[in-house]
């Protein structure tokens, strides 16, 4: 399901002076409002550059902005004045000067495909204590259903994407997502994973649909928004699993939120009373700041949720670094047990993953480079044109003398060295032979 528009390579030429932000895996977003440039960095960092300070004017958005355009095989003028588009690792949106009158603006999310965080940082960090860790662990390999819930920008989605990485291997696990955010394939090599991309939040309801026909053991959605919820919920009862995001600001308010996420003329209730049935676990995430200013993300609520004998219950497990096992319902814990987890504040998998951190082995964080550093190819053309020219005698020279000679030959006479000359200057090369 992949177009043009996941086609193209983040790189230099395209980004100029934005490209030192754009490849640095430490900042989230980059946004231009018109005169300034504002860069937020995932530990809360935010740096404001003007214009002059970045070496740009209006013309640079401008042309920025086309060349994207272009690149996904779009139009950006004043009759279609909003633009996005999207690579592996980031989402850009742009609106036109004829929309936004302090002049053409647009705001870049980043999405690296790896996890932003390794079990011991989280544990250092103070994201999680080592036995919520575990339990929540737990929750994923006994395959419980759960929703991460917070703010905008709070962290959802990296907490979503840490408790997926621990899914048993042989599971099958698709993901439905509209922007790519999960790379759950990327993230999670050598795992059974297929990844279902939609063209628009409204084309959900059809993903889920067909993700449901290839019978997978998971359903991720990357986030629940709008009556898609209910497609998702149905995909639970019928023993799928599964994890997804959704905007709200305390796990007990979860069912009244999908209640009002869909059709008002469906029965809000009955919605209300299946997220009781079917979602074991809703998990709020937070960003705070401390004192230095410095931000922190953290796991600030666990609920779990049940439905008995008509009865709709949910139980704040977990709440401002207070763990009360005690409220865990017997329904959760004949769960784990069945999954042969007999301690649900301990995890061998956890374990596991602490001792491979400790001799360095990094789970989730994949050696690929989603970022095409030009500066190498650049300097060995100009040095590649520099030598040519200096030598542009017996280069006449040699290519009279024979036409068809290899280009290898040919640099050797010139006492060029062949391993810095880019392709595109070995082709022009072997024109002129």
């Amino acid at each position: 399901m992949a177009d043009k528009k996941n086609s193209w390579k983040l790189n230099k030429k395209n980004f100029g002076p934005l490209w030192p932000y754009i490849k640095d895996p430490l900042v989230s977003d980059v946004d231009l409002d018109g005169d300034a440039l504002w860069v937020d960095y995932v530990d809360g960092r935010r740096l404001n550059l003007s214009f002059e300070e970045l070496g740009i004017d209006s013309t640079f958005v401008e042309n920025f902005a086309q060349s994207v355009a272009n690149s996904v095989g779009q139009k950006f003028n004043e009759t279609e004045n909003v633009l996005t588009a999207e690579t592996e690792v980031v989402r850009m949106v742009f609106a036109k000067d004829t929309l936004v009158p302090s002049g053409t603006c647009f705001s870049i999310r980043k999405s690296m495909p790896c996890l932003r965080f390794t079990a011991t940082e989280a544990l250092k960090e103070g994201y999680c204590s080592k036995e919520l860790m575990a339990f929540l662990i737990n929750c994923v390999v006994s395959r419980t259903n759960m929703a991460f819930v917070g703010e905008p920008g709070h962290g959802k989605t990296e907490c979503a994407k840490f408790c997926s990485s621990f899914i048993p291997k042989f599971d099958k696990v698709i993901t439905v997502e509209d922007v790519m955010e999960w790379h759950y394939k990327t993230i999670n090599p050598g795992k059974r994973a297929d990844e279902i991309k939609v063209k628009s939040p409204a084309d959900y309801s059809k993903g889920i649909a067909l993700a449901l026909r290839f019978n997978p053991s998971w359903l991720m959605l990357a986030e629940a928004r709008s009556s898609e919820i209910l497609n998702l919920i149905e995909g639970w009862s019928t023993g799928v699993h599964g994890m997804t995001t959704l905007h709200c600001g305390d796990v007990r308010l979860i069912p009244d939120r999908a209640g009002n996420m869909v059709d008002a003329t469906l029965d809000k209730q009955t919605i209300i009373n299946n997220v009781y049935q079917y979602l074991d676990l809703g998990i709020l995430l937070k960003k705070e700041y401390d004192k230095d200013g410095k931000l922190h993300r953290r796991i600030k609520q666990v609920g779990v949720f049940e439905r008995i004998n008509g009865k709709n219950e949910c139980y704040v497990i977990y709440e401002d670094g207070k763990f009360e096992v005690s409220k865990i319902p017997k329904s959760l814990l004949k769960k784990l047990k069945a999954a042969g987890i007999q301690d649900p504040l301990h995890s061998d998998q956890m374990n596991q993953r602490l001792i491979d951190e400790s001799n360095g082995i990094i789970y989730g964080k994949p050696n690929i480079n989603f970022f095409d550093d030009d500066d190498d190819d650049e300097k060995n053309e100009e040095t590649a044109s520099q030598n040519i020219t200096a030598n542009d005698t017996a280069t006449n020279k040699t290519a009279n003398n024979n036409s068809t000679a290899n280009v290898d030959k040919i640099l050797e006479e010139l006492n060029v060295d062949a391993s810095i000359i880019s392709e595109s200057v070995k082709q022009k090369l072997q024109v002129i032979t």
